[in-house]
């Protein structure tokens, strides 16, 4: 309840008093139903954009399961145990198969380097025999 003191403006003698009084019941009740209403929306919403999203990874994640079971059925090249350390996760399962891939290279590329050093020195020992035969 709200009450003010009413004035004359000539004599500022107390004229009288009003009251001012109010249920806001039906403004709580509004409110809280809109409330209700909004939080309705908002779970259906993210329940659906949950399921969308589980909908739309499965296609995105569709090539890499395919590659990941390739690589799983050339077993052969990788260590199996390393590829199944991502837990089920293909990224992680990928992202280990592309490490063992880069460093199968590595190691590659190191033996040529040093098979490229063994060449030439075979092409150098075979250069001094064939001089040394043709000079007898």
């Amino acid at each position: 309840m709200l009450y003010r003191e009413i004035n004359a403006p000539y004599d500022n003698q107390k004229i009288g008093t009003i009251f001012i009084q109010s249920n806001l019941s039906q403004i709580d009740s509004y409110i809280s139903k809109q409330f209700f209403i909004g939080m309705t929306i908002l779970c259906l919403v993210m329940i659906f954009s949950f399921i969308l999203a589980i909908k739309i990874q499965s296609n995105i994640s569709r090539p890499l399961n395919l590659l990941l079971n390739q690589t799983l059925n050339n077993h052969q090249i990788f260590d199996l145990e390393a590829i199944k350390g991502g837990g089920g996760n293909e990224i992680v399962c990928l992202e280990n198969i592309l490490q063992q891939a880069v460093t199968k290279l590595v190691e590659s590329d190191q033996q040529n380097k040093v098979l490229a050093k063994e060449y030439q020195n075979l092409a150098r020992n075979s250069e001094a025999a064939i001089s040394y035969i043709s000079k007898e």
